[in-house]
């Protein structure tokens, strides 16, 4: 599985349900199929990351089925390119990772998140996938032993990336497009200000950019759960008082789906 101990860096070995290493430390495997490699000195809160509310919503929404043309995407670009693992990175609840791998199955597809709630209920479903907790800025994986790191919508850390990167990798960084969601971000802000993230400066150090596509499309939302796990998903839902919410879960939606897509290589 590649990986690494988080406290002394030395390789992981799995033993009766257990990682450990040569200095001793060892790692249980839950019951659900992940093992936890956060430990708690590392972590900036009692439990970082999405939770469970967020979790379920983004499941609900994912499972729907409306961002298949962003998968299908990011499939084609895989597939153009011999990868035999595959990090996705910052994988939350598992969908993309799993929706890659039903349409690539000859891929091996580690996820990690900082999540616990996440990486427990991706473990639960996506059985033929590794699964573990992690942060982005210490990945317990070891040198140069990915080759295609995918992230979707999750921060980056430019040197643990080249870390972890084989020499001849790839990285596919999905962000925001300047009208990702523009007519939620309108009913809850005065005015709309448009995303406006490049990870290529962040990670120009490292890596060459290799090419970057924008993929835009329309859902329409009328199930007003639907519309309410697709808000519970994002910060917006967060930072908007009650007035709005019931305002825009009381009409059908339309919704601009704008996303970048960029892809590096080692420089």
């Amino acid at each position: 599985m590649y990986l690494i101990c988080p406290i002394c860096k030395s390789t992981l070995s799995l033993s009766e349900k257990m990682y450990k290493c040569e200095n001793k430390h060892s790692f249980d495997v839950a019951k659900e199929g992940y093992v936890n490699l956060l430990p708690v000195q590392k972590k900036n809160s009692k439990n970082p990351g999405d939770n469970k509310e967020m979790i379920n919503a983004r499941r609900a929404f994912l499972e729907s089925g409306y961002y298949t043309p962003l998968v299908d995407h990011i499939t084609t670009m895989i597939s153009k390119k011999v990868s035999s693992t595959l990090l996705d990175a910052g994988c939350g609840e598992g969908y993309y990772g799993g929706q890659i791998a039903d349409r690539l199955k000859e891929i091996n597809i580690l996820g990690f998140d900082i999540s616990k709630e996440a990486i427990k209920k991706a473990a639960k479903k996506y059985k033929a996938q590794s699964f573990f907790i992690a942060g982005i800025t210490d990945i317990p994986i070891q040198d140069h032993s990915i080759d295609t790191y995918l992230t979707i919508f999750a921060p980056i850390d430019a040197a643990e990336i080249n870390r972890v990167v084989a020499e001849d990798g790839n990285v596919i960084i999905v962000s925001a497009g300047p009208n990702h969601m523009k007519e939620i971000a309108e009913e809850i802000y005065e005015s709309y200000i448009p995303h406006d993230y490049d990870p290529t400066s962040v990670l120009e150090p490292y890596f060459d950019l290799k090419n970057k596509e924008v993929l835009t499309f329309n859902i329409t939302l009328e199930d007003k759960e639907e519309i309410k796990a697709m808000l519970q998903m994002t910060p917006y839902f967060w930072s908007a008082n009650e007035e709005a919410i019931n305002h825009i879960l009381s009409k059908n939606i339309t919704i601009t789906c704008d996303f970048q897509v960029h892809s590096f290589s080692k420089k």
